[in-house]
């Protein structure tokens, strides 16, 4: 397991904890390497909700190297936090690329940030 995954299972796990993935969804076994110069570290995982409805959570690292406020996070020169973002998507598991698993998003975008270290994780709204 890589560096980056045993972060991002850390995150998963602590979004679970605050139910933002709640304990009924179901995670559908992808992983897909998401950035716009090809595999930058961010990943989308697709969950199956109850009502056999999907949504993907999108975990993108952030760090900056001066102070600044990124959708209402106010950071610090060099700090790495995380934007999450949660949209409802249809899915289609018998995609032969994992880039095809999602063929549509659809709804409103709720985005987190998840900053501090492994043991002391803190989750804040998004604000535009």
């Amino acid at each position: 397991m890589t560096e980056d995954s045993s972060k991002d299972d850390d995150i998963l796990a602590f979004l679970k904890t605050n139910n933002v993935i709640n304990s009924d969804d179901t995670y559908m076994g992808v992983d897909q390497d998401i950035g716009i110069l090809g595999r930058e570290g961010n990943k989308r995982y697709v969950y199956k909700q109850a009502d056999n409805e999907f949504y993907y959570i999108e975990i993108s690292e952030c760090g900056f190297g001066s102070n600044g406020e990124f959708y209402g996070y106010k950071y610090k020169a060099d700090e790495t936090f995380y934007l999450i973002t949660v949209i409802q998507c249809n899915y289609n598991g018998d995609a032969e690329f994992v880039s095809d698993v999602v063929t549509e998003v659809y709804g409103e975008e709720t985005r987190y940030i998840v900053s501090g270290t492994d043991d002391n994780l803190q989750l804040r709204v998004a604000v535009e």
